[in-house]
């Protein structure tokens, strides 16, 4: 298991470090991860918000969180979101504290 949550770490630090190195477009955001959205049929889709390169890096990290939240809950994010700071740092800690929270039954730094 430690070994995927590595697989799955150094992913999302490739995908930091290439979103922070294209600016942002303003006024772009997409829906956080929230588990209800796990029940819906049919599952909603947020292909339509990836609308350039920033955003399409951003959806990334957010579909491994969605995948991390239906595997293994909060735990496994957790977990992940613990090696992923601190091979990154605070600030790289924040960044994927944007992309994964949520509300009601959301994912939390």
């Amino acid at each position: 298991m430690d070994q995927d949550i590595g697989t799955v770490v150094s992913k999302l630090v490739e995908i930091y470090r290439a979103s922070s190195a294209v600016p942002p477009e303003p006024g772009k955001r997409f829906a956080p991860i929230d588990i209800a959205d796990f029940t819906r049929e049919p599952p909603p889709s947020r292909i339509d918000c990836v609308l350039d390169r920033r955003s399409g890096l951003d959806y990334a990290a957010w579909c491994i969180g969605a995948t991390l939240a239906a595997v293994g809950g909060r735990s496994l994010m957790d977990k992940v979101y613990g090696v992923f700071e601190q091979q990154v740092g605070t600030k790289g800690a924040v960044w994927l504290d944007h992309r994964w929270c949520g509300s009601g039954a959301g994912w939390y730094a």
